[in-house]
């Protein structure tokens, strides 16, 4: 289970995809160990047998959440998430989460945006004080099946007054929004913790997922 961290251009509105598209290409990796992760709790194993593209994988014996540490990515306020994903079972995809603010040293899940991919829907979620709330919810122009890898990415970046958010699949050729174009884009006016110096993002492991060649983009 790989961590990637990159650096990215500031995000802009107007030229997004284009400035993506140019730390893409000129991208430098560092890639981190099991020291760089706080794990919430001791539910999770390194999987030897079911992996992406090289072992292992990161799969959950039970739940919780790995956060990468803010001492290793930096503050994430603007970002994206790349990673392999795959469940076996029909419901739910592992959920992804970012401005995450608990302080190295541990993980949870309060206080944090997270996407949450269902069968035919996609959210955008947020804990504040422990509490789960659902911004909005997204319907999918595919559906996933079970015991199958798919590459999910989600960016999250500050644009005027408001936070946006892209949820995107790799489809064999190309990126696709989940929701089949760019105007799918979600978006949260409260733009939650975008100036705080500490802002984690991770991954949350459950049974009957796994997750693969996780990167973390900022």
């Amino acid at each position: 289970m790989a961590v990637t961290v990159d650096d990215m251009p500031e995000f802009k509105p107007s030229n997004m995809s284009d400035r993506i598209k140019r730390a893409l290409a000129a991208r430098g990796r560092t890639h981190f160990s099991r020291a760089d992760w706080d794990f919430q709790n001791a539910s999770w194993t390194l999987d030897g047998a079911i992996y992406k593209t090289s072992a292992p994988s990161l799969h959950g014996t039970g739940s919780g959440l790995a956060l990468v540490l803010n001492a290793s990515s930096g503050a994430l306020s603007d970002g994206r998430l790349v990673g392999w994903m795959r469940s076996d079972a029909a419901s739910l995809l592992p959920l992804l989460f970012f401005r995450n603010q608990r302080a190295d040293g541990g993980a949870d899940v309060n206080n944090s945006y997270y996407i949450q991919l269902q069968a035919t829907s996609v959210l955008l979620r947020k804990y504040v004080g422990g509490g789960a709330s659902t911004i909005d919810t997204h319907n999918m122009t595919w559906t996933w099946s079970v015991d199958t890898w798919y590459k999910i990415r989600v960016t999250w970046w500050t644009s005027v007054d408001r936070m946006y958010v892209r949820v995107e699949y790799w489809d064999g050729d190309s990126w696709k929004t989940l929701g089949g174009d760019a105007d799918t884009d979600f978006e949260d006016v409260n733009d939650l913790w975008k100036d705080n110096a500490v802002n984690r993002v991770g991954v949350y492991y459950m049974t009957s997922k796994w997750i693969d060649d996780f990167e973390a983009w900022g």
